[in-house]
């Protein structure tokens, strides 16, 4: 019985080409843009589970009611504030990206780098592949993190923690010391990054611009993300209210 439906099918087909061609064309862009909206579907929905923390790791947005308006920039003062004011909150980094070019035998490499704090390790899932956490990675201003494809760009197949680095920096030539190199971070993450710096970079780099020498303390100056991460109870007594 199929056989005889599949020859009467194709004996329309040869007999209407026009019609079953602008059917079958339909089709298949019917089907390529099911799966392309597929694919955009699973990837938004993949984001950030790279991050073990995620359900705890929140950005804080800045509502300015004069302009209605909705940024995340927010001042430097406020990640220490949250943390001094709300026991709820366990760590804050601030965020701000800062440029940088390093200088290599074989040329100048651009990057933008993250000028933060060591939390930033504790907080966002950062798999280190060379150097450890424990060691407080950016205690000191000269310490520099890379991921692994810029240690592959700047030191090719070798071991690059406690290595030096020459880079140009706020205008001026800066020594870094390599303390650790992180797995390089997926695509669908929100938080992105090729070097990370220590935090008092991105304060140089405000009070210099804006001739200023409070930046650390100052609100108005909102030019930095500020991350945190909530205690692991505060989301457990959130879920038993749901």
């Amino acid at each position: 019985m199929f056989r005889n439906y599949f020859k009467t099918g194709l004996r329309f087909l040869k007999k209407n080409k026009l019609f079953a061609g602008i059917n079958l064309f339909g089709l298949s862009i019917s089907l390529a843009t099911s799966f392309i909206i597929l694919l955009f579907v699973i990837n938004e929905l993949s984001y950030d589970h790279c991050h073990k923390n995620r359900g705890r790791i929140f950005r804080v947005l800045n509502f300015y009611p004069d302009i209605k308006n909705t940024v995340s920039s927010t001042p430097y003062i406020l990640g220490s504030v949250l943390k001094e004011k709300f026991p709820q909150i366990e760590k804050t980094i601030r965020i701000m990206p800062i440029q940088l070019t390093f200088k290599t035998e074989n040329g100048a490499i651009s990057e933008t780098a993250i000028s933060t704090d060591s939390d930033v390790f504790d907080i966002f899932t950062l798999q280190l592949v060379e150097g450890s956490p424990k060691n407080n990675l950016l205690e000191d201003i000269n310490s520099i993190v890379i991921s692994r494809e810029l240690a592959g760009k700047l030191f090719g197949r070798k071991n690059a923690v406690g290595k030096e680095i020459g880079a140009t920096i706020n205008d001026k030539d800066q020594l870094f010391t390599v303390r650790g190199v992180f797995e390089n971070i997926p695509e669908n993450s929100t938080f992105r990054a090729q070097c990370i710096l220590n935090g008092r970079w991105s304060l140089d780099y405000v009070n210099k611009k804006l001739h200023i020498a409070n930046a650390e303390v100052s609100w108005s100056q909102d030019l930095w993300i500020t991350w945190v991460l909530l205690s692991k109870n505060v989301i457990s007594n959130r879920c038993r209210k749901r």
